[in-house]
């Protein structure tokens, strides 16, 4: 991944700044080469190559959980032998409710699962503990959920269903499918991402990075703490940082609300990454930073799914 790959990366999350489900797999080619100032042949090129190579193993697009009253909630899992990582992610697909996973170097891995009921959280994380490699699992967090600000209508749910099926479809292909013209399939998918009712996820694949050591930061903020002034400073230092997740206010422990960023960054040595950790540490707003190097985003969209069939046979 050299500099242009990473403006590019950036550049396909709506923003800049990563929010729940903002990468977005259909932002036109043409306009991410206008924004870098680019031949769109150029942009098409590296994205193609990504999936070539292994490290952007596409997309999934899923309805924003507070569409079914639904919730998210996250914790770690401990696996003691690496050997039987493979296993748990295999397995943990079969839980009702999981949701995401990221694998990281070490023991530890993040889970996390969607849920109606607090009952069913427990259930979801019971079932996981009792996986086979897991010796421990810290406690799950419910999560705040940026909720949508609209009601679908029987078209936007169709809409979302084709957009699930075939994540990295054309929208003129989507449109087809759906049976409307191309106008129209855009404007609802632009309303629907703009009102936060879809998530695009991707699936990416940090083992194939060579020659380079990808470390996410965990960035915690002081209570009264601007936390678009640290987005700004962070951008500031790290100019060529890969991606950058705004998530404060998100957990929620019932007494107090926990702020964080995460930010990831490609460095060349162990040692930068210690040297950024202290950076990061300097910044006025931060009171703590934990390091991680992630290998793979999993994905689990069986919930989802299922929901979304139930809910547009209803309809």
């Amino acid at each position: 991944m050299d500099p242009l790959d990473l403006k590019i990366l950036r550049e396909t999350s709506r923003g800049r700044v990563m929010w729940w489900g903002s990468l977005d797999p259909r932002v036109s080619i043409r306009e991410v080469g206008r924004r870098l100032r680019i031949d769109p042949t150029t942009v098409w090129k590296r994205l193609h190559r990504w999936q070539i190579d292994g490290f952007l193993l596409g997309y999934s697009v899923v309805p924003n959980p507070t569409l079914f009253g639904a919730r998210l909630a996250g914790g770690s899992v401990r696996i003691s032998d690496s050997r039987a990582k493979e296993r748990f992610f295999r397995d943990l697909g079969l839980i009702e409710g999981a949701a995401f996973a990221v694998d990281q170097v070490g023991p530890w891995v993040v889970v996390m699962f969607v849920f109606e009921t607090e009952r069913g959280l427990q259930r979801s994380a019971g079932l996981t503990r009792n996986l086979p490699g897991v010796s421990e699992m810290e406690p799950c967090i419910p999560f705040h959920c940026p909720k949508t600000t609209m009601t679908p209508s029987r078209l936007d749910w169709r809409i979302l269903e084709a957009l699930r099926t075939h994540p990295m479809e054309d929208l003129s292909q989507s449109a087809q499918t759906v049976g409307v013209t191309s106008k129209t399939f855009t404007r609802r998918y632009n309303r629907l991402i703009r009102d936060l009712a879809v998530w695009s996820v991707p699936q990416l694949d940090f083992t194939r990075y060579r020659g380079a050591t990808v470390a996410r930061f965990l960035v915690w903020l002081r209570p009264q703490a601007d936390s678009h002034r640290v987005l700004v400073r962070l951008e500031g230092r790290f100019p060529s940082y890969i991606l950058l997740e705004d998530q404060t206010g998100l957990p929620d422990t019932g007494s107090k609300t926990v702020r964080l960023l995460s930010l990831f960054l490609q460095l060349s040595s162990a040692g930068e990454v210690e040297d950024a950790d202290r950076v990061i540490r300097e910044v006025d707003g931060v009171v703590d930073v934990e390091t991680y190097f992630p290998r793979r985003i999993y994905v689990y969209a069986d919930w989802f799914a299922e929901r979304l069939e139930r809910h547009i046979r209803q309809e």
